[in-house]
């Protein structure tokens, strides 16, 4: 008994001795400021100093990329600023992970409102994709993206990362393309990814027929579009093309310029829930309660809050709180609570919603609800 109490004791002190210590997560925030010059280490939002912002986002990547896994933790990068971030950001380089996520935000007190702001944080590129995705846990919130320019085959934001095991968010966001040529993406997945695109506006103020506002190209790669308004004065709204490619849409709202399809598929799978159209296109790809040929009333261009007295859009959504993170969200671009029947599309319209001011005294984080 004796020898057998001794074993006993022995494999407790080895497993005591042989346990690993789990590493608690933390967080590693930094600031890019458009106001700052290269060269801070970005751990304070200030201009001056060898703490200072960021300049650009491209500058945090370079400096900042690596490991999140092995070192447990989750990178939050805050942006702001009033003139235009005008640097390209390929997100490259990084190991992330589902608990391990880069997490690109604008602040709500220096956001946007729902409408696209040229004095508040913006990413404006020229000829070029404004952001690649080449990693597979990334989110973006409350970011304005613009691309402009001539040349074709390129996107606003490229989602690449190139597995289905990836979780890759954009939400609350702006994305523009002013595209003078074919084949302009604002939001592509062009690899094996898994998607989620969720309050969100998107606008095609070009001339080309062959844009897209999201198009889904990637083998393997699944994109849920939720509550997204869609603008295109010219170009496609969704559009599929690859064989194994899948989009779930709901409450999706797309107006489209009329020579053009607000949804389309090439090839792929796309199913739409209480999706409205400008055209005949919303009710082609199964689902229900969706809506089409429907003449959409908006506050008035550029902004895109539905107006009052909206009859396309307007108490005919579904209610999506109920899905799976993070698909349960309750509030829409604005970052106001969703009550009652909810609208189709990135906003809920200032009668349900409250005041304009009232979406802004929320955006500032005063209160959750409007009423």
């Amino acid at each position: 008994m004796r020898w057998h109490h001794r074993v006993v004791a022995a494999t407790c002190v080895l497993l005591t001795a042989c346990a690993v210590p789990v590493t608690a997560q933390t967080t590693n925030t930094r600031y890019v400021n458009t106001a700052s010059t290269a060269g801070g280490d970005g751990t304070t939002n200030a201009t001056s100093g060898a703490n200072r912002a960021y300049a650009s986002l491209s500058e945090w990547e370079t400096a900042r990329d690596g490991d999140l896994v092995t070192a447990n933790t989750i990178e939050k990068v805050f942006c702001e600023g009033s003139a235009a971030d005008t640097t390209a950001v390929d997100i490259l380089g990084w190991t992330t992970g589902a608990s391990n996520y880069i997490d690109i935000v604008v602040d709500p007190s220096v956001r946007h409102n729902g409408t696209y702001q040229t004095t508040k944080y913006r990413l404006e590129v020229s000829n070029a994709t404004a952001i690649e995705v080449e990693e597979a846990y990334v989110r973006f919130t409350g970011l304005q993206v613009f691309v402009t320019g001539a040349l074709g085959a390129r996107s606003t934001v490229l989602i690449d990362p190139g597995t289905a095991t990836s979780d890759v968010r954009i939400s609350q966001s702006i994305v523009k393309l002013a595209e003078a040529d074919f084949s302009h993406n604002g939001i592509a997945a062009n690899t094996a990814a898994t998607v989620y695109v969720l309050n969100t506006l998107v606008i095609s103020d070009g001339v080309s027929t062959g844009s897209f506002l999201i198009q889904n190209l990637g083998l393997l790669a699944t994109m849920n579009v939720y509550s997204v308004t869609g603008i295109t004065a010219a170009g496609l709204g969704i559009r599929l093309n690859a064989a194994t490619a899948t989009v779930v849409a709901k409450n999706v709202l797309i107006q489209e310029g009329g020579a053009a399809n607000a949804f389309q598929v090439n090839s792929g799978t796309l199913t739409n829930t209480n999706c409205a159209s400008s055209d005949a296109t919303a009710d082609d790809f199964g689902g229900s309660g969706n809506r089409v040929n429907q003449t959409f009333t908006f506050v008035g261009a550029p902004d895109y809050h539905l107006a009052a007295g909206d009859a396309g859009a307007k108490d005919f959504g579904t209610d999506t709180s109920g899905e799976a993170a993070p698909l349960n969200f309750t509030v829409d671009i604005d970052n106001v609570t969703r009550t009652g029947t909810w609208d189709i599309g990135a906003d809920a319209d200032v009668a349900a919603g409250g005041s304009a001011g009232c979406r802004q005294l929320t955006l500032l984080g005063v209160g959750g609800t409007c009423s």
